[in-house]
């Protein structure tokens, strides 16, 4: 078997044609998420929300007021990014029941498929938050490392100024 470009990328059509209603459901799961993940965001963080969203737009960002916004909108992201997860999961193999059965009625369902999706999904946003971190630590720490390059290079050059002009 052979890869085709062409194939791949009309594969999403050939889904549509022959499970609309699937298809449909898999909107109305993800929008009913989004919708759920909102309500959550409202309830648990209220207007601490719109305060963290406005602090994360300032350049450079507040660290303070940040961190004494965490505890109020840290259980509203939690809760949504699960609540997106779970969600996604079923989608998602949804979706590939129908690409890789084409011939059995794609239809939404909880079972061992599903747990599987989610864990993989949970495992890379866990991934995605390591690296991340890791990528910070390490490029402050690069930073600081530059920095004190740069102002030793300062201190020398000042110094060897003085000497020169003696």
């Amino acid at each position: 078997m052979q890869f085709s470009a062409t194939d791949a990328a009309f594969e999403g059509f050939r889904v549509t044609r022959r499970h609309p209603g699937a298809v449909l459901a898999w909107a109305l799961v993800m929008l009913a998420a989004n919708m759920l993940s909102g309500l959550a965001v409202g309830l648990l963080a209220g207007p601490a929300w719109g305060q963290f969203e406005a602090l994360s737009a300032l350049t450079p960002p507040d660290p303070v007021a940040t961190a004494q916004l965490m505890p109020k909108v840290a259980p509203a992201a939690v809760a949504s990014m699960l609540i997106q997860v779970v969600a996604a999961g079923v989608v998602n193999a949804s979706v590939l029941r129908a690409l890789l059965r084409p011939e059995r009625q794609a239809r939404l369902r909880l079972g061992r498929d599903e747990g599987r999706v989610i864990g993989l999904l949970l495992m890379f946003f866990l991934a995605t938050i390591a690296a991340t971190a890791a990528l910070s630590v390490l490029l402050t720490l690069l930073g600081l490392a530059l920095g004190a390059v740069v102002v030793a290079a300062i201190v020398a050059t000042r110094s060897t100024e003085g000497v020169v002009r003696s």
